[in-house]
């Protein structure tokens, strides 16, 4: 069984419960909440705050403005695009035609000269050929050459008319003496061309003779007169030779 027990109260306490007397608690009116005044701001501040106001409603009023539409007239028209042409074809070039040959003018016939005249004219003209024995020193045949370039086409004729003549009678001449048998060493047409070169009086001793013969064949007294007549006048060395 269970037993309840009481609390002990002190003594003290209960007696302040007993002796106490309530008295009502009066409450009060419950009184109206007073309305703040609103404090007025100086009217400097007012005007500027009025002034940032219409600033700020005029940029709003910019923003939101409608802006104009362009005329189309005013617009740059769109360019089409540029199509490239495609690249033409190669032409193949056709050989060119084989040109006739040229025709060669007709030669001129010119009346060959006489003999005895264009001999006669060759021994005026040699002596500017400025030719030597060997003793008396080299032989230039560029002398021969220039000479033979400032002759007239008639004097060129007559020099090549009358020096095959000349060559072939002093080389028979001495073959007829068998002047060649006995002296292998010398060359031919240096030999027989350098009594040509040296004009019309040694010519005719060379001819008729051997005591000169042999000795401008012994003491080599002979230049090459035929290398340098045949470089400037070619068909005349060949036609002495032939």
């Amino acid at each position: 069984m269970t037993t309840r027990t009481t609390p002990i109260v002190s003594t003290e306490y209960n007696r302040m419960l007993t002796s106490a007397t309530c008295y009502p608690v009066p409450i009060a009116a419950p009184q109206p909440t007073p309305t703040p005044t609103p404090v007025q701001a100086p009217a400097s501040e007012t005007a500027v705050e009025a002034v940032y106001e219409r600033l700020r409603q005029i940029s709003l009023s910019k923003t939101t403005a409608k802006e104009p539409e362009k005329k189309i007239e005013d617009e740059q028209p769109l360019q089409a695009p540029v199509q490239r042409q495609p690249a033409p074809a190669r032409i193949q070039q056709q050989p060119a035609p084989a040109l006739p040959p040229r025709a060669q003018p007709a030669a001129v016939n010119q009346p060959a000269p006489d003999p005895a005249t264009a001999i006669a004219s060759f021994w005026t003209l040699v002596s500017g050929f400025g030719w030597r024995n060997r003793s008396d020193g080299d032989a230039d045949p560029a002398v021969v050459g220039f000479a033979i370039d400032e002759l007239s086409d008639a004097q060129k004729r007559d020099v090549a008319t009358a020096y095959p003549i000349l060559f072939k009678r002093l080389k028979k001449a001495l073959d007829d003496r068998h002047f060649f048998d006995t002296r292998p060493a010398v060359i031919v047409e240096e030999f027989v061309s350098h009594f040509i070169a040296m004009g019309e009086d040694m010519y005719k001793s060379a001819i008729s003779t051997d005591d000169f013969t042999e000795f401008i064949a012994d003491a080599a007294e002979y230049q090459d007169f035929h290398t340098a007549i045949k470089n400037s006048l070619r068909d005349v060395a060949a036609a002495a030779t032939s």
